[in-house]
């Protein structure tokens, strides 16, 4: 078998008709795996071929930013707003299992709502995403990854306790919700095999968000306490060494007995001051400066692989180009060269898990550039 050929979802077709990541990311998670996405582009290209940054004006980024989200798609560019593009976007709902759509989607394309598409097409497992989700009181509001790491308790755990809260890295605000939709749509189509009717998937970036931080809410509907910002104190910090810096993570009394002896500070371990978790929390700070002196002349790796035949979790913080040279990765081929459309090489994770055989991502599409061809199928379908 080829290597593009381990596609699980290839009996499986998607519209995709949404302006933010978190859709966009859906979309990408069911196209990675083998579905067929088709993204619908207005006739100038999708607005987030230019302004997927976080900078304004940094189109570099943006490029690679589109690259990454809409990898295995395919693109067409349809008038909307013209009736020959709503009969054409009307065709290819037809022959659809799904469709994805988010809060920009009326706006982008000129579309009914939601509700009104799924009437139209009762086939059809439409995942919609949103930041509130499509009931309630905040409905209607505006949104982005900030408010959502704020509205979840995620900025509420997240930084010290003595200055204010900070959001999370990355785009786990977008991300996650996305993931999530996409396991919801596979749910409802499996479940469409025995009613025979499609349904709408409705989620709210924000309940996900707070699925997968349930620790603050768990823990004071239960004790009643409520847990505040801690930072990074020992034993979990993080300390520089002679180039970059090292993560411990040492929870347990075996893994602090082990730590102290690979470090040669068993004086540590004769020491009452020290001789549990809350007594060493009361002397983080000198812990933590201690470990940092010991850190100071050695190299990360010289660390790390030595800690870990002692069985102590101990790993470095690496820099981007050191993460997708990591060995591990390599090991498992998770960061793969794409050429764009353009001839353009990126390098980019690909799917989080394996299977029997490789799953290669598939570059993303230039604007149009499966158009006429899924123009020429819609009319052989239709014999047109």
């Amino acid at each position: 078998m080829a290597l593009e050929e381990a596609q699980l979802l290839h009996d499986l077709a998607f519209v995709e008709l949404t302006g933010n990541v978190a859709g966009a990311f859906c979309a990408k998670a069911l196209a990675d795996t083998g579905a067929r996405v088709i993204k619908v582009e207005p006739p100038r290209g999708h607005p987030q071929r230019s302004d997927s940054a976080p900078e304004p004006g940094d189109t570099e980024t943006s490029r690679s930013i589109f690259e990454w989200l809409n990898t295995g798609k395919e693109s067409v560019a349809i008038d909307t707003r013209h009736p020959d593009g709503v009969a054409l976007l009307g065709r290819l709902l037809e022959n659809a299992d799904g469709a994805i759509v988010d809060e920009r989607t009326q706006e982008l394309y000129a579309l009914p709502d939601v509700a009104t598409l799924a009437e139209q097409h009762p086939h059809l497992v439409v995942a919609a995403l949103s930041p509130f989700g499509a009931t309630g009181p905040h409905a209607d509001w505006l949104s982005d990854d900030i408010i959502q790491y704020a509205m979840t308790c995620w900025m509420h755990m997240t930084g010290t306790p003595d200055r204010e809260p900070l959001a999370s890295g990355g785009d786990l605000a977008n991300t996650i919700p996305g993931l999530a939709a996409a396991s919801g749509v596979l749910m409802a189509i499996h479940e469409r095999k025995s009613s025979g009717k499609g349904q709408v998937v409705d989620i709210a970036q924000q309940d996900v968000l707070a699925l997968f931080q349930p620790y603050t809410s768990l823990s004071y509907s239960y004790t009643g306490m409520e847990r505040a910002r801690t930072g990074m104190p020992f034993p979990m910090t993080i300390v520089p060494a002679a180039d970059g810096y090292l993560g411990i993570n040492v929870l347990t009394q075996v893994q602090w007995e082990t730590l102290c002896a690979f470090a040669g500070m068993v004086d540590l371990l004769e020491d009452p001051e020290y001789a549990d978790p809350l007594a060493r929390a009361a002397h983080a700070q000198e812990l933590t400066d201690r470990f940092a002196a010991w850190a100071a002349d050695k190299t990360r790796a010289e660390i790390v692989e030595e800690a870990q035949g002692w069985r102590i979790p101990l790993g470095y913080v690496p820099t981007p180009d050191e993460t997708r040279n990591l060995k591990q990765h390599e090991a498992r081929d998770f960061f793969q060269t794409v050429r764009s459309s353009d001839g353009a090489e990126l390098m980019m994770p690909g799917v989080p898990f394996r299977i029997d055989e490789p799953i290669r991502v598939r570059r993303a599409p230039a604007v149009n550039e499966q158009g006429d061809a899924i123009a020429r199928d819609l009319d052989e379908r239709h014999g047109s």
